[in-house]
């Protein structure tokens, strides 16, 4: 937990919400598993800062399905399918008991005022959001550096996937997942 809460920190310094939108894409693959996952910068919108993973191909359809306008996030059948890991950055008085109890017993006190208290949620299909578990925290810590590591370099270089994907203005087309999962 410790390396998360490290990585975490780096990317809420990092404020990449200021250069992504949430539909900017990026792709992950699990270093231990091979499984493709899909991070989105959340905070553009100036009111949930964060990340969402969004993992397994139920996860990977759902945010596709949204990018495509098929799917409402705000919709609850709609919001009820998402499979995703989501770390969103609070204000301490936002914070739920148990999550601060945790961050205190990991003696973690974050630097600043503000959006710096972060809060990790599993979201998977029917089920309300909970904590995370260890194999989530290990795709969380495998993950949000990497992600980091993109908002930097789409810091330097802001037409980066206008130049990858011509066609579009933010985000490359997503091809079909049709038999992509068997």
């Amino acid at each position: 937990m410790l390396a998360l809460l490290a990585a975490t920190t780096e990317f809420a310094a990092l404020k990449p919400w200021q250069d992504m939108a949430d539909s900017d894409v990026v792709g992950l693959t699990d270093p231990v598993t091979g499984e493709t996952r899909l991070g989105c910068i959340l905070g553009n919108a100036g009111e949930v800062f964060g990340a969402a993973i969004y993992r397994g191909e139920t996860g990977v359809r759902w945010l596709v399905n949204v990018l495509n306008g098929e799917a409402d996030c705000l919709h609850l059948d709609d919001a009820a399918s998402m499979d995703a890991l989501k770390i969103e950055l609070l204000p301490k008085r936002e914070m739920r008991k148990e999550d601060l109890s945790r961050l205190k017993s990991l003696d973690f006190k974050p630097k600043g005022k503000g959006l710096v208290w972060p809060q990790f949620q599993s979201v998977q299909p029917g089920w309300l959001p909970w904590f995370i578990d260890q194999t989530e925290t290990e795709q969380l810590v495998a993950d949000v550096p990497r992600l980091s590591s993109f908002a930097t370099l789409f810091r330097q270089h802001p037409d980066l996937l206008t130049i990858i994907c011509p066609e579009s203005s933010r985000s490359c087309p997503i091809p079909s997942l049709a038999g992509h999962w068997s």
